[in-house]
C-alpha cells in the first residue's frame, strides 16, 4: 500500500487558518476513496530550513502532498483539496 502523506505548513504553533485548512483537508481525504492509498495528515513548521529548502513556500497556510506543493496562503474548499490530492496521487 502506498502512503502519502498531507502537509499543511504554517507557523509552529498553527493560527486559525492553519487550523481551517487541516478540517479541510481532513474533510477531503474522508471523501476520498483512492484503493491502496493510505493517506496521513501533518502540521509542520514552515519557517523550518528543511520546508524552506524543499518546497520553498513562502506564504501560509500551505498544502503539500509528495513533493508537490498544491495551495498556498489560503484556506481551500474541501472539494478543490480532494482533486488535488487525487491528482498529485496519480503523480506519485
Amino acid at each position: 500500500m502506498k502512503t502519502i502523506t498531507v502537509k499543511i505548513l504554517g507557523p509552529s504553533t498553527p493560527c486559525n487558518n492553519c487550523l481551517a485548512t487541516r478540517k479541510n483537508v481532513e474533510e477531503a481525504v474522508k471523501k476520498l476513496n483512492i484503493h491502496d492509498v493510505d493517506i496521513a495528515v501533518a502540521h509542520e513548521d514552515m519557517a523550518s530550513s528543511e520546508n524552506l529548502a524543499k518546497y520553498g513556500v513562502l506564504k501560509g497556510p500551505a498544502i503539500v502532498a509528495g513533493d508537490y506543493v498544491l495551495f498556498q496562503g489560503m484556506v481551500p474548499p474541501v472539494e478543490k483539496i480532494a482533486k488535488k490530492i487525487v491528482e498529485a496521487a496519480k503523480l506519485m
